[in-house]
């Protein structure tokens, strides 16, 4: 059986998104906030579907995810900020990573900065 290179993309893409889960799933491996963990497995389910920054909050919003969130913009920067949901105990803000600068607290989901508010 031949495996064509879209079906290696496909394969590789979701391995790589189960070990993602996993990693975001187990305490300490990513951050020690478990709600930052939670907060950016969504993040990263969403950002693999295809979705740009402004998506994110009608996605995270919706019942799905039950998350709390507010879209904002300050000084030409756009970002979202999440101030309630499952594990949440702090708000936190996303933006792309090349609008702001990422403290080493803060998750990078690919072109995407979570961190706290």
């Amino acid at each position: 059986m031949r495996v064509t290179k879209r079906q290696l993309r496909r394969i590789i893409r979701e391995e790589k998104r189960k070990l993602l889960r996993e990693s975001y799933t187990e305490p300490g491996t990513y951050s020690p906030d478990q709600g930052l963990n939670r907060l950016a497995g969504v993040v990263q389910t969403i950002a693999d579907q295809g979705a740009r920054l402004m998506d994110f909050a009608g996605v995270l919003d919706s019942p799905a995810y039950g998350y709390t969130v507010e879209t904002n913009s300050a000084m030409g920067v756009y970002f979202i900020e999440v101030t309630a949901g499952p594990n949440i105990e702090q708000s936190y803000s996303i933006a792309n990573a090349k609008d702001v600068d990422v403290e080493p607290s803060d998750v990078t989901i690919g072109p995407y900065v979570i961190g706290t508010i």
